[in-house]
């Protein structure tokens, strides 16, 4: 699956060389976390039988995972192919860190404090991954349905930073989807969300909080073991600023000729008598105290319950 990435608010073009004397071409995108086709649309002509599959804002407004249904047509007939791409937005632009290292872009050949976009682009890919296995977690900013058990009470745990949701299926059942217009919650009350989590509030005057007749609701608003699927947007609307910077960091320090050694914990090496020294993190301390406020932690608590 080819990664191709994208930018805030712009389209995602896809270049695509179609059988000789294709004369137009024509393709379906189907999100593969959604289940679900989002764009139709024909490509457009670049050069003999090259063209340009171009992705549309709404589509390219998040990180996706898509497979490309395209159908090439010529005077008699037509042939399908497939394509899959990941849609990926970067944690550094080129330009970002080209000014943080001081280095100036250049098309080819690069000479001394140049560089290509095609070896940034690289670079930032491996800090990305790099800063991604550091955190256990990553930046994207997805559209897709999570699945989670109620546990009885009016809160429901995501598990992961949900940024809008628009639908909400309890047991097969859809109970809440603003796009399509329904609401079963009944009563006078509404589902708000914290940043991994969703919660039961009251809307209304005078209402019997204990009043089973939400359908949401039984012995607890999210009733206990149920499988709530919430549909919406996950994760980071925006790269952090200091995930931002610790990207640029990182693409600077494997700049360094002696980043391979670091990278593996290495801190010196001595001839002669040839001793290694290692140490404690395989990253730089401005990069480690950049990314320390995003660390994952994942806490359980277990309970016990004795007695004769």
């Amino acid at each position: 699956m080819k990664e191709y990435l994208r930018s805030d608010g712009d389209t995602v073009t896809i270049q695509y060389t179609a059988p000789t004397g294709t004369d137009s071409v024509v393709f379906n995108v189907y999100d593969i976390d959604l289940e679900d086709y989002i764009q139709s649309d024909e490509g457009t002509l670049v050069s003999g039988a090259v063209f340009n599959i171009i992705l549309n804002q709404e589509v390219a407004s998040y990180d996706r995972k898509l497979k490309i249904e395209i159908q090439a047509i010529d005077a008699n007939t037509y042939t399908e192919d497939e394509l899959y791409a990941s849609i990926i937005r970067p944690y550094a632009t080129p330009a970002e860190i080209a000014d943080y290292a001081g280095l100036t872009i250049v098309s080819s050949n690069p000479d001394t404090g140049e560089i290509t976009s095609a070896e940034l682009i690289k670079l930032e890919k491996k800090a990305r991954l790099l800063i991604n296995a550091m955190l256990e977690r990553d930046f994207t900013f997805s559209y897709k349905t999570i699945g989670t058990l109620g546990q009885g009470t009016d809160i429901l745990h995501i598990g992961e930073r949900i940024e809008s949701f628009d639908k909400i299926i309890k047991d097969d059942e859809v109970v809440l989807d603003t796009i399509e217009e329904i609401d079963l919650l009944d009563y006078d009350i509404a589902v708000s969300k914290g940043k991994t989590s969703l919660k039961i509030i009251a809307t209304g005057e005078n209402i019997n909080e204990w009043a089973d007749t939400s359908v949401l609701r039984s012995g607890g608003y999210f009733e206990k073991n149920s499988t709530y699927l919430v549909r919406g947007e996950y994760g980071w609307k925006y790269i952090p600023t200091d995930i931002n910077e610790a990207t640029c960091e990182l693409v600077n320090d494997m700049l360094c000729s002696d980043f391979s050694y670091r990278v593996k914990g290495v801190k010196s090496i001595k001839n002669d008598a040839y001793s290694v020294d290692f140490k404690d993190a395989p990253i730089n301390s401005i990069v480690d105290a950049l990314i320390m406020p995003y660390r994952r932690f994942d806490l359980w608590a277990v309970y016990i319950v004795t007695g004769k």
